[in-house]
């Protein structure tokens, strides 16, 4: 039975939906709910509470830690980020998931992904201490190293 421009067309749309499946999957798996910040980002939900946060700011804090997310998963390989969403997946925090890659030989960080992870680090804090009042500082300055 030959091919049909139906049976084309109908091939082509599976196909399409699929992937679009697929990329709806991938999209829903990163942090998207604010509730996963306190998995993912403890220390920044933890200061988002003692600072007693806004509504606006907790949702800036949460991009804050997807973004935070995105760049370390950048300067993974394919196997460490693997091993790494993996993890998140399982509920752990991002500190958690990158103490399990460097409990596996295989999967420590090179010295170049050190810099750059405590570049990320640094500019997570700052970007956390931009979003938060100075009053609010005073609040977490128990706990904390943010400047005042």
């Amino acid at each position: 039975m030959p091919l049909t421009k139906f049976h084309v067309i109908t091939a082509m749309t599976a196909t399409a939906l699929s992937q679009l499946t697929q990329n709806f999957q991938l999209s829903t798996n990163s942090v998207t709910q604010p509730h996963l910040l306190m998995q993912q980002c403890p220390m920044i939900a933890l200061i988002a509470e003692e600072a007693e946060a806004t509504a606006e700011q907790k949702s800036e804090l949460n991009q804050i830690c997807q973004d935070t997310r995105s760049q370390i998963e950048s300067i993974l390989t394919p196997k460490q980020r693997e091993v790494f969403d993996a993890n998140l997946n399982q509920g752990k925090s991002l500190p958690s998931a990158i103490s399990v890659l460097q409990s596996s030989p295989e999967l420590k960080f090179s010295e170049q992904q050190w810099e750059h992870l405590k570049m990320i680090r640094q500019s997570t804090r700052t970007q956390v201490e931009l979003k938060i009042t100075w009053n609010q500082r005073q609040k977490t300055r128990k706990t904390h190293y943010l400047p005042r």
